[in-house]
């Protein structure tokens, strides 16, 4: 089976932009989480799986 790659870019106010491999996604969903109800992960679906993960972990706690 062919492995593959995924990445997203986003772009910062400065304007600089960045690469993110998927390997780096629970870390930087983490991140994004710090934002709040601010960020919405638009794509891509790993992205948004790894956030949608963190968030349902905590809520669990709260349960």
């Amino acid at each position: 089976m062919e492995k593959r790659e995924i990445s997203f870019a986003y772009h910062s106010r400065s304007g600089k932009s960045s690469c993110i491999p998927v390997e780096e996604f629970p870390f930087t969903a983490q991140k994004l989480l710090a934002y709040g109800p601010e960020v919405k992960v638009v794509s891509p679906r790993e992205l948004q799986e790894c956030v949608r993960e963190l968030l349902e972990k905590t809520i669990s706690q709260y349960s």
